[in-house]
């Protein structure tokens, strides 16, 4: 005898983009919307907040299923912060985007990174990524970002977005 699924529990096709062009787009508006929301709620959490915007796009298709990334902008705002993500060869789901786009971008790799660069009180080398990036550093504070908005509940209402979380935290033990 197995236990009734929950309520929550949906087909995996519902979960899922298309792999078409507009189901690229619909995974394109979603993440966007998912950016958006994230500063909008990052801006009532933060004392501060990057004035370096940070844009959302997906990899060109000759590369493939890549990981997401973030690529830190410039200081005068003539090169945003970017968070790239997949739309080909990958399975386009609901599921891990949320948590992915909180750890590379808002309040992920974007606010580490693009605080650190904005901070005029550290050392220029610092400031600069002159030795590059810190990887514990960096990659811990994308591990604080998703566990600090699972906290905060910006996940309600999204149990997927939040099995993607909890699979990231598993992932990550």
């Amino acid at each position: 005898c197995h236990p009734p699924e929950p309520s929550f529990v949906r087909p995996a096709a519902q979960l899922q983009f298309p792999s078409t062009a507009e189901g690229r787009a619909q995974y394109r508006a979603m993440i966007t919307d998912i950016i958006a929301d994230a500063r909008r709620r990052a801006a009532v959490l933060f004392e501060r907040v990057p004035r370096m915007p940070v844009v959302a796009r997906p990899y060109p298709p000759f590369m493939g299923g890549r990981a997401a990334s973030y690529s830190l902008g410039t200081i005068d705002g003539s090169r945003p912060g970017v968070y790239q993500y997949p739309e080909y060869d990958v399975t386009l789901t609901r599921f891990g985007a949320r948590t992915t786009a909180y750890h590379e971008a808002i309040p992920g790799h974007h606010f580490q990174g693009a605080l650190q660069a904005e901070d005029n009180t550290l050392p220029k080398f610092i400031k600069d990524r002159v030795f590059g990036g810190n990887s514990a550093n960096g990659e811990g504070w994308g591990l604080y970002a998703e566990h600090l908005t699972a906290e905060q509940g910006w996940y309600d209402g999204d149990p997927a977005g939040l099995l993607g979380q909890l699979e990231m935290e598993l992932f990550r033990a």
